[in-house]
Order: structure tokens, then sequence, then C-alpha cells
């Protein structure tokens, strides 16, 4: 008994003396002189700024953030192989690597920061940053479709339809290709709102990513381009405004732009003074893309209905959304609609092919899911997604189950390499050793090219980053398939025959899409003719070309005519010591042509030589075309074709694959000769 009331005791005790602590530390809390000044900082702010105080994320954005990890579109890997498509996605990452310019040594369908969009591991400086802006990229895009799809159609039913068309954004399309339609959601969504009522943060960011598209992917920067000048006209329409406020409407959207594209160009480590040769060279990128890259195919023809259907009912949802908007903001909407599917049609059937098909149905059918699904009766406007997603379901023969099976190991990998360095250097190292060995460059070849200044031809530039010990110093427009126009041709040559021109030119003998590799491009191969000498060649179809003095004289008529299309012209005969070379000028061309190259692409042009038809690109058809050469050139025949042209024409299929079959367009061919020194 006397040990029980001893216990007691001292548990009661126990007892007063915490609650006494307890009573101290409240009394501290209250005390004035020690939290209270903190507290009302901080209950001051809250009142000021309201939007300052932590709220929970919205259902919507959680549904996307998780559907984001379960679908993660971005595989960091480098390639182990090389190919086309694989030399400009590694030469992106090397160019930045290695600081050079865009407009004076770099040149291609993508910028200084296209880098950004490919999300490939080659360097930690490049591929890091690539796979946030990838990542930030896929997501906002989400969001902006989650927000509509889950007020409209509800948590469940616009949580399964946003899985859909996520999986559509991770699956058939690039990254990069998702830019454009973010681009036009975003303007779609300032002028529903009023570009007027959008705070300056709002109206800068979306200049800003206007901007980075035009440094990023060039078929994305007239689109970005397209949007900012669209609010800044219907801010300075503003009716109701002073002449002032329409001046500061219109100029934060433009400032902001010029202001973005200067800093983010000199962050990307460019010149200022590189920046008009940029703008110079991409207008005729993107001019003569339609010429040179298109590749008709009758099999998707039938698709063009479904293009004018799919068209007709965003446009009908488009007016019908917004019917209560200002007048100047419909048609601001309206205008970007008509300027995106003019743009996404282009980029879709210029080369009709299975990829590029199904990128105008999946990016119409998330453009129209950001912006056309609305609460109520616009419910309906789900319609206009659901038809070109149904296309891209039959294009792309797609499976129910197949769209649902989602799994986080993409991002559970992708997070892995970020975060651990030992494992990304292994990959990227590991990556590097299979690239080089599938070239097969015998190690004499390596040995002599190492640390000296080197051009792929035509585009194998992967090999810049897979033998880091060769000093890649690549032509302005680096792969020759993509010197489109004269202007970029003529670029090129003249790097060859400048001072800054690369030692060796490491080349095969390829071209792409039947195009003739003796024009690709034609003033470029001639200079190449003239100031390089092969020194080696490879049982894997490798030549090693070394620059030396000029072995060409000044160019001599020898003769021009007038002809039509489809019509055989017969070239002067070779001779042993003359490179005879044909320019093509003067055409006569219908209005129908013309106004086929502006709505949509003019049928593609074939060259017939001897026996023969090849791609024929009219952008550089004025430049000097490689006949014949002697054989005292040097160059070995297994490698580069030495078979003098007896006869050409120009024409269309099928009547220039038709003997006599001529067209009423016509065209004037010169020939000159060019004294050639097989001496020295």
């Amino acid at each position: 008994m006397y040990e029980e009331r001893r216990l007691g005791c001292r548990a009661g005790i126990a007892r007063n003396h915490l609650a006494l602590k307890l009573r101290a530390v409240r009394s501290a809390i209250k005390a004035p002189n020690v939290l209270a000044p903190v507290r009302e900082r901080l209950k001051r702010l809250s009142s000021l700024r309201p939007d300052l105080r932590w709220r929970a994320p919205p259902l919507w954005f959680v549904l996307v953030l998780l559907i984001a990890i379960l679908t993660w579109p971005i595989n960091p890997n480098p390639p182990t192989s090389g190919g086309y498509d694989i030399s400009w996605i590694t030469a992106l990452s090397v160019a930045a690597h290695q600081g050079l310019h865009w407009g004076s040594q770099m040149n291609y369908t993508y910028g200084p920061l296209g880098y950004l969009t490919t999300g490939n591991l080659f360097y930690d400086r490049t591929g890091i940053p690539a796979d946030l802006v990838i990542g930030a990229i896929y997501v906002g895009l989400l969001a902006v479709i989650a927000r509509p799809l889950c007020r409209a159609l509800g948590l469940v039913v616009g949580g399964l339809l946003l899985l859909v068309l996520a999986h559509l954004a991770a699956s058939p399309i690039d990254p990069v290709e998702l830019l454009a339609p973010l681009m036009v959601a975003l303007g779609i969504l300032a002028l529903r709102r009023g570009p007027a009522e959008l705070r300056p943060a709002q109206a800068v960011g979306i200049s800003a990513l206007a901007a980075f598209s035009a440094l990023d992917k060039l078929s994305a920067a007239p689109v970005g381009f397209a949007i900012v000048v669209v609010l800044a006209i219907v801010a300075a329409a503003r009716p109701g405004a002073t002449p002032r406020e329409r001046l500061r409407g219109a100029g934060i959207f433009l400032g902001s732009y010029v202001v973005a594209l200067l800093v983010l160009w000199l962050l990307a480590g460019q010149s200022l003074f590189d920046l008009p040769a940029y703008i110079r060279n991409a207008y005729d990128i993107i001019g003569g893309y339609d010429d040179a890259q298109s590749l008709p195919n009758g099999a998707f023809h039938y698709l063009y209905k479904w293009v004018l259907i799919s068209s007709l009912i965003a446009l009908a949802f488009a007016v019908w959304r917004d019917w209560g908007l200002a007048l100047l903001n419909r048609v601001a909407i309206i205008v970007l609609w008509l300027l995106y599917i003019y743009v996404a049609f282009r980029h879709g059937f210029v080369r009709e092919d299975l990829g590029h098909s199904l990128l105008f149905f999946a990016l119409m059918a998330l453009l129209s899911a950001g912006v056309l699904v609305g609460p109520g009766r616009l419910r309906a406007g789900v319609v206009a997604c659901l038809v070109p997603l149904a296309l891209v379901w039959h294009l792309g023969s797609w499976n129910v189950p197949a769209v649902f099976n989602v799994a986080s190991g993409q991002f559970v990998a992708d997070v892995n390499l970020l975060l651990g360095p030992n494992g990304r250097h292994a990959v990227e190292g590991q990556s590097a050793h299979a690239l080089a060995a599938s070239y097969g460059f015998p190690p004499a070849l390596v040995a002599r090219i190492s640390g000296e200044t080197v051009q792929f031809d035509p585009w194998e530039a992967a090999i810049a980053w897979a033998f880091p010990q060769i000093h890649w110093d690549p032509a302005p427009v680096f792969q020759s398939y993509n010197a489109y126009t004269a202007h970029l041709d003529d670029i090129n040559a003249g790097f060859l025959a400048g001072p800054r021109a690369p030692r060796y030119v490491l080349r095969q003998n390829l071209a792409q899409d039947n195009r003739d590799p003796r024009f690709e491009s034609p003033r470029y191969m001639l200079t190449m003719m003239c100031r390089y000498r092969q020194v080696m060649t490879t049982t894997s179809g490798w030549e090693l070309l070394e620059h030396g003095p000029d072995r060409c004289g000044a160019p001599v008529p020898a003769g021009s005519e007038r002809v039509r299309f489809g019509q055989r012209v017969f070239v002067p005969a070779p001779t042993p010591d003359s490179i005879v070379v044909a320019s093509f000028t003067d055409f006569s061309l219908p209005l129908s042509d013309t106004i086929e190259k502006l709505l949509f692409r003019r049928p593609p042009w074939y060259i017939s030589t001897n026996a023969t038809i090849y791609r024929f690109v009219p952008g550089h058809a004025s430049n000097p075309h490689v006949m014949s050469f002697p054989a005292c050139l040097g160059w070995s025949p297994g490698l580069f074709d030495p078979t003098p042209y007896r006869w050409i024409g120009i024409g269309h299929l099928p009547q220039l694959a038709t003997p006599g079959a001529t067209e009423s367009s016509s065209y004037l061919v010169s020939f000159e000769r060019i004294p050639f020194r097989c001496n020295g």
C-alpha cells in the first residue's frame, strides 16, 4: 500500500511539472517580444497579397502530373548507330557544346536552342536542360488541355480522355512539335480574356515562348511571331483606351518578343552580328523547304477530305465557342486557327508519309481539346477533338489496350539518369563507343584526321560526338541536303573556297529522296571537286578528301538553248581537261504553278540524265550542275560515279519518263566548260 501511494505521488508531481512547462511555453508564444512581430508581419502580407498564402493544387493539375509520369515521353539515351535523323539531332548538341555560331557557322531547320527539344543525353551541359525543357512543354500542354476537359466532363471522363491525348502526344509526336499548338492555345486563351486584361507577366511569358520558338525550330517561328502580332493588334485596338494605353498594350507584346529574342540569343552564346545572317538563311530554309522536301504519295490523298472536314468542324466550334466575345477578339481567334491549320497542313502533307500525316490530325486533336471544350452545352466541342483523334487511330492502327497500358518506368529511368552522374556518364560513354564502332573506320583513317578540321559530308555529323579527337568544322549548312536554295548553296561553296575551309572532307556518295549525289548541292560539289583531292578510301564506302590549291580556271561559255519541260538537251562532249556544268534559268511557268506553291506545294521536279531520273531541287537550279569531269580528278569510281551525262531534261512525271512528251513550261539551259588542271 505504501509503495502504491509513493508511485502515485511521483506521477502526480510529474504531471504538475509537465503542466508548468506547457504553461510556460504557451506564455512564451503569447509573449509580444518573441513571435508577435513575425505573426503580425505575416498577417499583413496575407491581407495585402492573399495569393501568397499556400493553396492546395487543384485536382485536375494533380491528375496532369500523374498522367505525365505514366506517359513520360523522354528517352534520353544517346544513339548507338548513325543515320540521317541521328546526324542532325547529334549536331545540335555538338554545336552547342563547341560554341559554334549560328548564321555564320551553322544553319538548319532548327536554331541555336534546338538541342533543348531533342532530349538526348550527349553532354550534361546540353542533355539535362533539354530534359527539363521538354518536360515543361509536355506538362504545360497537358495542363492547358486538362483544365477545360475536367471542368466540362468531370474528373473521371475528362481524365480518361486526357490519358488518351497524353498517349497521343507522347507516342507518335516528337516533343518539339508540341510547341506550336501550346503557343496557339495560350494565344487563344489570352484573346478570350482580352490582351489588355492580362497581367504583364503573362503577356511577357507568351512573347518569350514565341521568341524561344524562333531560336528552336524554324517551322514554329512564324506561328509564334504571328501570335505576338495578333495579340499586339488586339491590345492596341481596345475600344475606349487612350493612345498611351494602346501603345503600352502593343508595346508589351512586341517589346517583350524582341527583348526575349535578343536575351535568348545571347544566352545561347551567339553574337549579335550573326543574327541578320541567321534570319536571312532561316528565310531561305523555310521558303525552300516545300520544293526540296516534297514527297507526294497518292495512297494518302484520300485524307485531304478528312483534313477539310476536321478543319471545318474545328472552325465551326471555334466560332460557336467564342460567339459572346468582342468582334475583334473573335476575328483574331479565327485568324490564329486558320494560320495554325495552314502551317500544320503543310508540315503534315508536304512529305506524304505515315509519320507526317499523323502529325496534322494528332496536333489538331490536342489543340481542339485545349481550346474548344467548355462547360454546359459546349461539351459538344469534344467532337472537334474526337474526329481527328479517330483519324489518328485509323492511320496509326492503335488499339485501346495499348493506350491504357501505362507505366512510370520511363519517368523513373529518366530521373535516375538526371540525378545519377555515374550512371549518366556510363551511358554516354557506352553509347559513344558503340556509335564509333558502327562506322567501321580503320585506325589509319582516325589517326590521320585526329586533331584536324573535318567536314562530314553529306550528313553524318554524329561522328563529331563519337570521335571527340576530330575537330568538326562544318559547312554553314552542315547537311548539304538542306541547302535548299542558290543562296544556301553559295555560302557552303564559299566556305570550302575560303580561308576557313576544313583540311579534310570525309564523305559518302549518298543522297536522300532519289536525288543525284552529284548535285547535292551543285556549286558546293563543284567547289569540292576543284579544291579537294582524294587521299584515302575505306571498304565501308567512305572517301577522305584533303584540301589543296584550286585546280579550276575561269568558266568558258559552251552554248545555251531554250527548251520545254520534258525536252531532252544534249550536253557538250566531255574533255580530258575540263569540267562541263549546266545552269537552268529564266523559267516560264504557268500562274497555277505559283498559286500551288503559295497554297501548298507544286508538283515535284525531276531531271533525266542519260537513262536515270532523279529528283531535282528548283531552288538552286541557277547554280552550276556538274555534267562531266575528267578522270584525273582522282576520286574513286566506286565511290563517285564518273559517267558523263550525254543529255539531260527537266520536267514532271510521267511526261519526263515518256520519250517525246513535253509541256508548255520552258526554261533556258546554259553550258560552261571549266578548265581543270590535272597536275599539281
